[in-house]
Parts: C-alpha cells; sequence; structure tokens
C-alpha cells in the first residue's frame, strides 16, 4: 500500500440515549502493541460494556478486528468497525464504553448508538495521509557533496550530522527515487 488514510490525534465523544451513556474515542495507532496500550489506558472496568474495532495495516495488509463485548452479536463492534471502513481509515483504534441505562435498546437501537457516537468522534478529529517513502542515511564525503546534494536537495532532508571528513545525511525520497545503499521503506504524512 503506497499510501492511506489515518487520525493526526485521539478525538472522542459521548452520546447519551434513554439513559445509556456512550464514551467514544478514536486514536491513531501504528501497530497491534498500540492498539493494547490504548485500550489498557481508556478501557474502563466499571463500564456495563468496552467495546471496540481497529483497523491496521501490517506487510501491505490491513488486519480487521471487532468486538461486541458482551452485547448482542453484531450489535456493537461490527457497527464501530464499519463507521471505520466507511471512511477508509487505517493504523486506527475506536473504543466505546457504555453505561447501562436501565432501558433497553434492542439490536437496532445499539446498532445506531454504537455507529452514531464513533462518528460523532470521528468528526472531530482531522484526517491525514500517510505516503509510504523510503529512508536513506547516507555519508558524504565533502569533496563530493556538490553532485550528490543536488539530488538529496529535492528530498525531505530529516537529519545532518556533519563530521571530520564528510556529512551524514538522513532523508526521505519518493519511493519510485533511487540511491545507493541500503533503506527503510516507512509512512510519514503527506506533505502538500
Amino acid at each position: 500500500m503506497e499510501k492511506f488514510k489515518t487520525l493526526r490525534k485521539t478525538c472522542s465523544a459521548k452520546l447519551n440515549i434513554k439513559g445509556s451513556l456512550f464514551i467514544s474515542y478514536v486514536s491513531p495507532v501504528k501497530n497491534l502493541e498500540e492498539v493494547r496500550t490504548f485500550l489498557k489506558e481508556k478501557v474502563r472496568k466499571d463500564a456495563t460494556h468496552n467495546c471496540y474495532a481497529y483497523r491496521i495495516l501490517e506487510k501491505d495488509n490491513i488486519v480487521e478486528f471487532s468486538t461486541d463485548a458482551g452485547e448482542p452479536k453484531g450489535s456493537a463492534g461490527l457497527p464501530i468497525l464499519n463507521a471505520l471502513r466507511k471512511r477508509n481509515l487505517v493504523n486506527v483504534v475506536a473504543l466505546v464504553i457504555r453505561y447501562f441505562g436501565g432501558k433497553k435498546l434492542g439490536v437496532r437501537g445499539l446498532i445506531d448508538a454504537y455507529s452514531r457516537v464513533v462518528e460523532m468522534s470521528l468528526n472531530e478529529c482531522q484526517e491525514i495521509f500517510m505516503v509510504k517513502m523510503k529512508k536513506y542515511t547516507v555519508f558524504l564525503r565533502y569533496e563530493d557533496m556538490g553532485r550528490e546534494m543536488e539530488k538529496i536537495s529535492k528530498c525531505r532532508i530529516l537529519d545532518m550530522k556533519y563530521k571530520e571528513n564528510g556529512v551524514e545525511i538522513t532523508f526521505l525520497a519518493e519511493m519510485q527515487e533511487n540511491f545507493s545503499g541500503d533503506f527503510e521503506e516507512v509512512y510519514v504524512p503527506q506533505v502538500e
């Protein structure tokens, strides 16, 4: 995947329906470990239900997961996941915490409540595109800098370390660009 859409930061929303309180959090994550950390920080043990879903990129494949966490099958986790799918978001986790208010909402009511509160959170968030780039770190001797820097200067330079006999430069290049040396594929925010 050369490019995907995610969130810039964590956002939240609250919704009260027939006395039940729904609290939603949506957050950008890079991997499953960050999903676990996010859930560990946000899940409330005193809540009636902690339902969540995520979509993360692993080895160029989108991995999806959702859980109803005790709600009727398909009434919570799937609506949360579908809210993420609808916006084509990747590397995002969504958690909805529910405190039961005493009145049953029915499956249709639960589907509407869970999807609506996640949509409310997403409406508060700024979406960004992440693009795949090559990250290089090269060493240029001072006498070779002229012609090499002309090509490198068109890239996104991240760091320059001046040494005794040259400069170590870390930079990002478009995927179609080729420089000598090893590179790492990374996702970075798209620059307009």
